[in-house]
């Protein structure tokens, strides 16, 4: 419960870090627009300056009066477009130290993911699980082996041919050493058996106990 609160509280910090970004994006933008609009304005007021600067100095009263405006209008503008360029330089660091926050919060929302699943798998206990399933099939191959040594002795009794049960060994033998071949990935040479039968190691064993029973069965009248 605590890492899904954990996982929700960095999600929703993530968030806010992303929108911060968008956020001085979208006040550069603006920075921009007015710094286009100011310096459109500007280049327009010098342009128009220029043809009137000749009149007024030789006394068209009209042309001085609109000289006086136009510097009038310039000087504010100036200052506009310097502050306008300052803060657009601001706004362009804190949007290099909002995407740094946004990169380090990914890794660490990677990190904490990769690290959650880490101690989930150190906490499962798998490692021993498998240890445990590997010593319970050795016992089981044990016990099996026993069990044919045991099945020989008493056949032989009866006159049965013992083959099968030899047989019955390699089969268990070469489908035990397949599977283990194919989940752990280890190339055919690294067992004794070479061979890597397709069948179920139950079904022949049910077919090997049919038959034994029933050649068992023949011999219900004692010699």
């Amino acid at each position: 419960m605590d890492a899904v609160r954990s996982n929700a509280a960095n999600a929703t910090s993530l968030e806010k870090l992303r929108s911060n970004v968008s956020e001085v994006e979208q006040q550069i933008e603006k920075m921009e627009a007015l710094l286009t609009s100011s310096k459109n304005r500007r280049d327009g007021l010098v342009a128009e300056r220029g043809p009137l600067v000749l009149p007024a100095r030789t006394g068209n009263a009209a042309a001085r009066k609109r000289l006086r405006e136009i510097d009038e209008q310039l000087g504010p503008l100036e200052r506009d477009i310097a502050d306008d360029k300052t803060a657009k330089v601001e706004l362009e660091e804190q949007h290099v130290f909002a995407e740094k926050a946004v990169r380090v919060a990914e890794w660490e929302e990677r990190r904490a993911s990769v690290r959650e699943l880490l101690v989930s798998r150190m906490e499962s206990g798998s490692a021993e699980k498998i240890h445990n399933a590997a010593r319970n099939l050795a016992a089981a191959l044990d016990a099996a082996r026993e069990d044919d040594t045991r099945l020989a002795g008493e056949l032989r009794g009866f006159g049965l041919n013992l083959d099968d049960l030899r047989t019955e060994f390699r089969f268990r033998r070469d489908v035990v050493a397949r599977e283990l071949r194919e989940n752990l990935e280890l190339p055919r040479s690294y067992f004794y058996g070479g061979s890597a039968p397709s069948g179920s190691l139950a079904g022949y064993d049910s077919q090997l106990i049919g038959h034994i029973l029933g050649c068992l069965d023949e011999r219900a009248v004692a010699p």
